[in-house]
């Protein structure tokens, strides 16, 4: 049987990957360049090479969409932590500092 060529394009894929196989499309099998054979998903293997780069760059984006909304979130609740702490540390002088508090030279 003739090889058909087809292209990977998936997560961690920076360019297409040319590979071999009998029959396009899942659940089949194929070839990479360096002989590794891998099953063929619908989303993850094409017939062209563009279709292949058009999933590489909706993956870099998607991953890079979820890092930036990670670091906000990360970022938001540092904002929210410092915060907190710095309250803390407002009324913690408020309380020392206070001449009606018997403990005040304890704190």
């Amino acid at each position: 049987m003739e090889k058909i060529i087809c292209w990977r394009g998936t997560d961690g894929d920076i360019s297409p990957i040319e590979c071999t196989c009998e029959k396009l499309g899942y659940p089949n099998f194929c070839t990479d360049e360096t002989g590794k054979v891998e099953k063929m998903y619908d989303n993850t293997h094409f017939s062209t090479k563009e279709e292949a780069w058009e999933s590489i760059v909706k993956s870099v984006k998607a991953g890079l969409s979820l890092s930036a909304r990670s670091v906000i979130e990360k970022k938001k609740a540092l904002y929210e932590a410092e915060k907190n702490a710095s309250d803390s540390l407002i009324e913690f002088y408020q309380v020392k500092d206070n001449s009606d508090n018997p403990f005040q030279g304890e704190m």
